[in-house]
């Protein structure tokens, strides 16, 4: 469960960084800090680590930022899912917040993102 929670993470992450359409070197050493710690604490295997690695360079769209993280919440507990939405929204608005800039392209997406897996109400 958490190799998936990470893989969700690193994808939001680069959906994120490039939704403004400028991957910025804060962001993108944001992203990569996170998943270097992940791995230096061995929260993350050598295949999930690899895994997240090919996801950099990938296009992923809003759509499969929200799907994916339904996908992710629905296997979780009831008693869960509030805490991990919140923690996952926390992410976001720190990674967009670390180049000392919230572009009007990451504001829209991440109401998009709230609006879609229900933090707020369309």
């Amino acid at each position: 469960m958490k190799d998936k929670l990470v893989i969700l993470l690193a994808k939001i992450g680069v959906f994120f960084a490039n939704c403004d359409g400028c991957y910025d070197q804060c962001e993108k050493n944001f992203i990569r800090n996170f998943i270097a710690l992940l791995s230096e604490k061995n929260f993350i295997d050598s295949s999930t680590n690899e895994i997240l690695e090919g996801i950099e360079g990938k296009v992923i769209s809003i759509d499969i930022v929200i799907q994916e993280t339904k996908s992710f919440v629905d296997l979780l507990q009831e008693i869960e899912k509030d805490a991990c939405l919140s923690a996952i929204e926390d992410f976001i608005e720190q990674l967009i917040k670390s180049d000392g800039v919230i572009h009007a392209k990451e504001a829209e997406n991440f109401t998009l993102w709230k609006q879609g897996v229900r933090i707020i109400k369309e």
